[in-house]
């Protein structure tokens, strides 16, 4: 008997112990998730590429190309106001790379409105959650995303981002 309990408080205690570790990885890809919008808000583009995925930088020309576009801003005097990422639900794990889908919300001035969309961005970790790098959806499918990250989970639930909505 004294076993039988002695394994039960054990696979309690493990129990635990790998949700708080879950706990701690949702919430450490929230925060660099919410770091990199924050630094993309301040025109911190080295900050904001640190968190972009490499292959992402690399499809654009490097650094100094988007750099380069960032600086020249968004078009038809659209100016992002606001963004926030919400925290992910769940984690995957798919081979060696844990992920997950956080949605973000922007709000926007155009036209002399306010607008809204949501988005989502993915998180991928090739490190066991140590260090996150972000895919952001935008207006692609899951599948047109797959065909270039291979190891981005079919399970994610994300969606291409919405038109802008007006606020005002």
């Amino acid at each position: 008997m004294r076993i039988i309990n002695t394994l039960t408080i054990f696979c309690f205690v493990m129990s635990a112990y790998s949700q708080v570790d879950t706990l701690d990885l949702l919430a450490r890809a929230h925060a660099d998730a919410a770091h990199m919008c924050a630094a993309f808000a301040k025109a911190d583009y080295d900050s904001f590429l640190d968190l972009t995925h490499p292959k992402i930088v690399r499809m654009s020309g490097g650094r100094d190309a988007l750099k380069t576009a960032f600086r020249r801003g968004l078009p038809d005097g659209t100016e992002i106001i606001e963004t926030s990422v919400e925290p992910p639900k769940s984690l995957y794990v798919n081979g060696d790379t844990v992920q997950c889908a956080l949605s973000q919300r922007q709000v926007m001035r155009m036209g002399g409105g306010r607008y809204s969309t949501l988005g989502y961005l993915i998180g991928l970790s090739y490190d066991a959650g140590r260090t996150w790098s972000f895919i952001g959806v935008a207006g692609r499918s899951l599948r047109e995303i797959r065909e270039q990250f291979s190891e981005v989970s079919e399970e994610l639930n994300v969606w291409p981002q919405t038109r802008p909505l007006p606020l005002d």
